[in-house]
C-alpha cells in the first residue's frame, strides 16, 4: 500500500508542476507551448494508464475469483448500455459558431453528443443514487 501511496502523490506533484508551469509562462511564448505540450502527453499517459487499469484488474480479478464474473460483466454490460443510449440519443446535425462558421465533422459531432449524453446520465444515476442511498439509511434507522 505505501507504494500506491507514493505514486499517487508523484502522480499529484507532477501535475501541479504542469498547472503551475502553465499559468506562469508568459501567453505566446515557446515556454508556454512547451509546458502545453508536456500537459496535453501528461493526460494522454494518465488516461492511458486508466483505460489499462480498468482493462486488465478486472481480468486479473476474473482470473483469481471466477465466481466474481458476473458482477463485472454487469457493470461493462450497464456500461455498454449507457453508451449506446448516448449514441442513440447523439446528432450528427451541422452546428453554426458564433462566427458563422458551420462544423460538420460527423464523427466530432457524434462522438462528442455521446461524451455529453453519457456524462449526463452517470451524474443523473449518481445523484439518484446517492438520494435513495440516504432514503434508505433514514428508514432502516427507524
Amino acid at each position: 500500500m505505501k507504494l500506491l501511496s507514493i505514486i499517487k502523490y508523484l502522480i499529484l506533484a507532477v501535475s501541479v508542476v504542469l498547472a503551475v508551469g502553465v499559468m506562469v509562462s508568459a501567453e505566446g511564448t515557446a515556454m508556454q507551448g512547451m509546458f502545453l505540450d508536456a500537459v496535453l502527453y501528461w493526460s494522454y499517459g494518465l488516461l492511458g494508464a486508466t483505460v489499462l487499469g480498468v482493462i486488465v484488474f478486472p481480468l486479473i480479478n476474473l482470473v483469481k475469483n471466477p465466481k466474481g464474473a458476473m458482477r463485472s460483466l454487469f457493470g461493462l454490460a450497464l456500461l455498454v448500455a449507457v453508451l449506446l443510449i448516448g449514441f442513440a440519443l447523439s446528432s450528427a446535425e451541422p452546428v453554426v459558431t458564433a462566427a458563422n462558421h458551420v462544423f460538420d465533422n460527423v464523427i466530432e459531432l457524434r462522438l462528442s453528443d455521446v461524451g455529453l449524453y453519457t456524462a449526463y446520465i452517470v451524474f443523473a444515476a449518481s445523484i439518484i443514487t446517492i438520494v435513495v442511498t440516504e432514503i434508505v439509511k433514514v428508514i432502516r434507522m427507524r
